[in-house]
């Protein structure tokens, strides 16, 4: 096709006469030409309807100017077509990984997580079992794994060993946070023994996110554990709640009730305060928050476990402080 020629059909794309331009559209589909990619790309970013239906027609030839298009101001039209290209677009976006723009590499790694091709996830295990520890390496696993939620048996043979020989610390929290897409009987011993260790205290939170979420009865005893330590991080203590409330845990309602009857006091929001009482307060302030929290979280988890459609959702509003009143004046003789 002479160069005239496809310029007057990609022309014809923004075409206010419908009949020219669906002829145009009819053409192009069933001609495709890679080398109509940047022009078509050109008006995807311009919003024309029919534009991603024709660089899907274009296959893989048109993958590598999608990647490039990534580095513009306008990319997320491209970052949908390079997912749904999903196999076609896979090398092309794993090599996009190495480049040096932070956008081009991000939004690789989110089009990645969008594709349907089944073999990204172990191109990208693949990566990080090379030494690769970049953070879109995990951006792109976790979003290919909440875009698909039944990933081959292998993926999360590979994703354990990662976690269980502590390669790649950077990325352990998003693997462990990746487990949350995965019900096998290996999850919580994993875990548990994270949480057991403090020589990956880092991993705490990660770890008892995840186990919160994955509703396994086995997780019981170390949610209990932690909702019951007074010295756990508040977060871990408030995911513990969420766990045992979703497990509808018998055991949980004793340490669950003490929790949601504790009478701390609302707090009151003080007025200026001269400095050597400011840190006082503010301490006072964080530990009333803490026990609010705590309270609020179990009294939403035991209306949860009582009528399980009840959102797991405390209501803050009930904590806010009470503004101090003004300093009483003494009352005149």
């Amino acid at each position: 096709m002479s160069r005239g020629r496809r310029g007057q059909l990609i022309a014809s794309l923004g075409n206010p006469d419908e009949s020219a331009r669906n002829a145009a559209v009819a053409w192009l589909r069933q001609n495709p030409d890679p080398k109509l990619a940047g022009e078509l790309i050109h008006h995807l970013r311009a919003g024309l309807d029919d534009t991603p239906e024709l660089l899907l027609a274009l296959g893989p030839g048109a993958a590598p100017a999608l990647v490039r298009s990534l580095a513009h101001p306008k990319p997320l039209p491209a970052v949908d077509v390079l997912g749904r290209i999903g196999e076609g677009a896979t090398d092309a976006l794993l090599g996009a990984l190495d480049q040096s723009n932070r956008q081009v590499r991000l939004l690789a790694a989110f089009a990645l997580g969008r594709s349907g091709d089944p073999a990204v996830p172990m191109g990208l295990i693949g990566l990080v079992e090379s030494g690769r520890t970049s953070p879109e390496l995990g951006v792109s696993l976790i979003e290919w794994l909440r875009h698909h939620h039944h990933p081959a048996p292998e993926v999360l043979d590979r994703i354990l060993a990662i976690i269980q020989s502590r390669s790649a610390p950077p990325l352990l929290s998003d693997f462990i946070r990746m487990l949350i897409a995965f019900e096998d009987p290996r999850l919580v011993p994993v875990l548990a023994a994270i949480l057991e260790d403090r020589s990956t205290a880092n991993l705490w939170r990660a770890s008892m996110m995840t186990l919160s979420r994955i509703a396994d009865p086995a997780a019981e005893p170390t949610l209990l554990r932690i909702l019951v330590d007074d010295a756990a991080d508040l977060g871990m203590r408030m995911d513990a709640i969420c766990g045992l409330a979703r497990l509808m845990s018998a055991a949980a309602l004793a340490p669950l009730r003490d929790l949601a009857s504790s009478n701390q006091p609302r707090p009151v929001l003080p007025g200026p305060l001269p400095p050597d009482e400011a840190r006082p307060a503010m301490e006072r302030s964080l530990r009333e928050q803490r026990a609010w929290k705590l309270k609020l979280m179990a009294l939403a988890a035991l209306e949860h476990m009582d009528n399980p459609s009840r959102p797991l959702q405390p209501d803050y509003a009930l904590m806010q402080p009470i503004p101090a009143g003004p300093p009483q004046s003494g009352r005149q003789a």
